[in-house]
């Protein structure tokens, strides 16, 4: 509960999660471990079972499970933004471009109008490409759109 928590707040600022040193001597190991150091300070039952006594396997702070978190929030939020759209229009923009390891990499951002008429931009989410050719990005599409929006996807196609 306290991985989660740190997590949450972490994404809620957009805030990165790591330090370059997460070691026990490090004096700065990122946002995430701080926070939770910080709910373990305040919920020992937490702290028991994530920084304490937990055995080192099973401490729930590991990037692999730091990751699976923001996965799931960001599953949540998608289906949120789905919720908001209902059967509504709403738009896609895509977009590439390489990050500092000169890798590809393609943004879904959807457009659409809420219900009190403000037109609202999500980042949808980011996906390493092969190459920036129109089928290729069209299928990794299919990849990061939730189902709800995956029948746009026949209208380009066909």
């Amino acid at each position: 509960m306290g991985s989660v928590r740190s997590a949450r707040f972490c994404l809620e600022n957009s805030l990165p999660f790591r330090g370059h040193d997460e070691s026990e001597k490090s004096l700065n190991k990122g946002i995430f471990l701080s926070v939770l150091k910080l709910i373990s300070e305040n919920n020992p039952d937490i702290g028991e079972y994530t920084l304490g006594k937990a055995k080192k396997n099973n401490k729930l702070t590991a990037p692999s499970i730091q990751k699976e978190i923001i996965d799931c929030y960001a599953k949540e939020v998608t289906k949120m933004i789905c919720e908001e759209i209902k059967d509504n229009v709403f738009g896609l923009l895509v977009d590439e471009s390489s990050d500092v390891s000169l890798k590809e990499q393609m943004a879904v951002v959807v457009r659409y109008v809420d219900r009190l008429g403000v037109v609202k931009e999500s980042l949808i989410g980011i996906a390493h490409v092969r190459n920036t050719h129109s089928l290729t990005l069209t299928l990794k599409l299919a990849l990061v759109l939730p189902e709800k929006m995956k029948l746009f996807l026949w209208f380009i196609v066909h």
